[in-house]
């Protein structure tokens, strides 16, 4: 591992100056960059005015439901780009490490035989995850003999079914990513490279739960950071901009809104989670350099 640390080190310091901006570019895209966004939600949203939030939500329950679809379909896009977009750095830099040179086409087509299965499992996921609290749901109101004052929470199940599916299918992305993308570098189909990677887990099962272990914690590490930094840096200043020059972060709402305040909702909406995904990124940049040294020197693929 610590030969690994010295090969990150020299990695990192041998990147050319011109090529920095592009490998930070790159680095918004690679690892688990877009975690923070999940379990750090309720801290970036601070930075927009609190009550023009509650308002927008609720007048878009009462008076612009037709605007909610739209909402969610901006947000779901921008997700879907970055998750493609992704899977590109990703194998572009599994190829750079492995010493392999392939051509834009090669990593684009790649990229898409690998988001494909991997879209597809995500899918599963979340639909598997949504069968289980659905079933738990009814198996709670048929053993309690379907007792008319049951508290079943509608708001709380949603939340706990969207953050464990999304956290179930950002692990299986994770390991995919890890094991399966390399061995697709070498010309293998994605079941092929599941297949090898499985026997190679297999043969070296101690030393990947350790990697994993490991992982996990620089995950979480990276999260406190991240949360640290909005806490004691960005959160103090922005709040003495806004009581200085009664400045703050507002989303547009009302009984009747048009599109331009939809749009100017989805900008400030995109601003703060790409401005989280920059904060990130320069966190993560080092560890996940290291990580894909010391998987590639373990995993001999």
């Amino acid at each position: 591992m610590k030969q690994t640390l010295l090969e990150t080190t020299r990695y990192i310091n041998g990147i050319r100056l011109s090529k920095i901006p592009g490998f930070f570019f790159s680095c918004i895209f690679l690892g688990w960059n877009g975690v923070q966004i999940l379990y750090s939600l309720g801290l970036i949203l601070t930075f927009i005015d609190n009550k023009s939030m509650i308002r927008l939500v609720l007048n878009s329950i009462r008076y612009n439901t037709q605007s909610i679809p739209l909402y969610v379909f901006a947000l779901i896009t921008i997700f879907f780009i970055h998750w493609l977009l992704h899977c590109f750095y990703e194998s572009s830099m599994s190829a750079k490490i492995q010493g392999i040179y392939l051509s834009f086409t090669e990593l684009k087509a790649v990229s898409i035989n690998f988001f494909i299965p991997n879209l597809v499992i995500v899918l599963i996921t979340i639909f598997l995850t949504a069968a289980t609290f659905i079933i738990l749901s009814f198996s709670m109101i048929a053993f309690n003999g379907f007792h008319p004052q049951i508290n079943i929470t509608v708001e709380r199940s949603i939340y706990l079914w969207v953050k464990i599916s999304l956290t179930a299918s950002i692990a299986f992305t994770i390991l995919l990513t890890d094991n399966v993308l390399p061995r697709m570098i070498k010309n293998y189909t994605f079941k092929g490279a599941v297949y090898r990677a499985y026997l190679t887990i297999r043969k070296n099962t101690m030393h990947f739960l350790l990697f994993y272990i490991f992982k996990l914690s620089l995950i979480v590490l990276s999260i406190l950071v991240f949360q640290s930094i909005l806490k004691h840096f960005f959160l103090p200043y922005f709040l003495l901009i806004e009581d200085n020059y009664s400045f703050s972060v507002l989303l547009f709402s009302g009984r009747i809104l048009n599109f331009k305040d939809i749009l100017l909702n989805l900008l400030i909406l995109y601003s703060i989670i790409v401005s989280a995904y920059l904060i990130f990124t320069p966190i993560i940049a080092f560890p996940y350099i290291y990580l894909r040294l010391l998987l590639f020197k373990w995993s001999k693929c």
